[in-house]
């Protein structure tokens, strides 16, 4: 088979690291795992029984591409108890097979090739395959190494009239920063001026520390400008069950089940109903997480203070520390291999994440506090003897 070589889509780095590690473990190699954007919890026992009882139901068959609307309406709920704000949950609300195809779906439904695309960096490194896939074009913004957002700069790339979306994602992975309520209000109206659509990647929105996230449906009610993507995956340990959701005007969500229609029909009923449950009892499921989280932090961020010379920003959301190892090596993919070949660690390589990050690394604290302690403390050994 003679196959185009026009095909740029690369595999994620992130899940490249992951199997790499895999095959050592699968080698009997004692690997610990700091790599992974996945909670170690089990989906809590709630979610589980809902998915069983509606298979029991008969809940297998063909639904609306849209979600069913004891979900939306849930969803709809949710984001009135969290935000203040009312949608319409047949109008304003579409659930799909997990929030990064929901994000390509957005991107799909309102670019035209050849379009361009703002992402901020450190940013998670499948914005730029969706957008490929898109065939548009991306302009990257970085932050400053403190994660601070030079709106100057930022208005400056929104008056190119080419750009018609701007991505972003606070919480953030990989650096755990959460963009105040002044900085979102800032970014929104620059781009309601330069008619600059937002799509907010909120995946995290329910993981923060200390500060309160904020969404961009408080600016936009009418969601006129903004397409707010969410999901199960993180907040309620639901990575495998791949079940997002958007919130936009209704003009989007039509397009969208469009594209649903005729490409991944829907999400399976019977768990969009186990999803029902966890919003129904997300103030138990993730307050408990939360906890477990904010702990692993708190440790994570000390042990690795212990380590001389790396520099880091305390994160207030998601499950990651973005640090600067700069001190020790300035080729993240390097030392980042360094630590899974000889300190059997594994980490995510900065260089992943955006140019100007290629001395960081991401380490994840969505696993237990021994594991936490034990890999921290084999990469500190490792750094003292380089």
């Amino acid at each position: 088979m003679k196959l185009s070589e026009k095909f740029s889509v690369k595999p994620s780095p992130t899940l490249a690291m992951a199997r790499r590690a895999k095959e050592l473990i699968a080698k009997g190699v004692d690997i610990v795992r700091l790599d992974v954007g996945e909670p170690d919890f089990q989906t809590p026992k709630p979610i589980i029984e809902a998915a069983y009882s509606a298979l029991k139901q008969g809940f297998t068959k063909y639904v609306t591409s849209k979600g069913i609307l004891e979900l939306r309406e849930e969803i709809s709920r949710n984001v009135l108890k969290r935000y203040g704000i009312e949608l319409d949950p047949e109008r304003n609300v579409i659930v799909t097979p997990g929030s990064k195809y929901a994000i390509y779906l957005a991107l799909k439904t309102i670019l035209d090739p050849g379009e361009v695309v703002v992402t901020l960096s450190p940013m998670w490194p499948s914005y730029s395959a969706i957008i490929k896939l898109c065939l548009c074009k991306e302009v990257c913004l970085k932050l400053d190494s403190s994660f601070k957002l030079n709106l100057e700069e930022l208005e400056r790339i929104l008056v190119d009239p080419d750009v018609k979306v701007l991505i972003v994602n606070s919480p953030n992975n990989p650096a755990g920063y959460v963009f105040d309520k002044d900085t979102m209000g800032e970014i929104y109206r620059l781009c309601v001026e330069n008619d600059v659509v937002i799509v907010s990647d909120e995946i995290y929105s329910m993981l923060t520390y200390d500060v309160r996230h904020h969404s961009f449906t408080e600016f936009d009610r009418n969601l006129e400008n903004v397409i707010v993507v969410e999901g199960f995956s993180k907040a309620f340990a639901m990575t495998g069950w791949r079940v997002g959701y958007v919130l936009a005007c209704e003009e989007v969500v039509d397009r969208m089940a469009r594209l649903m229609d005729n490409t991944m029909t829907c999400v399976p009923p019977f768990i969009q109903f186990a999803c029902k449950v966890a919003l129904e009892k997300m103030d138990e499921i993730v307050g408990n997480f939360v906890k477990e989280y904010s702990r692993r932090r708190e440790l994570m961020v000390n042990e690795l203070r212990k380590i001389d010379e790396i520099k880091f920003i305390e994160p207030k959301g998601a499950f990651y520390v973005f640090a600067d190892f700069k001190a020790y090596s300035e080729n993240s993919m390097e030392l980042s291999m360094e630590l899974l070949e000889k300190a059997r660690v594994s980490t995510v390589p900065g260089a992943a994440f955006g140019k100007g990050w290629e001395s960081y690394l991401r380490l994840s604290f969505a696993t237990s506090c021994e594991k936490i302690r034990e890999g921290v403390k084999r990469i500190r050994e490792y750094l003292e003897k380089k």
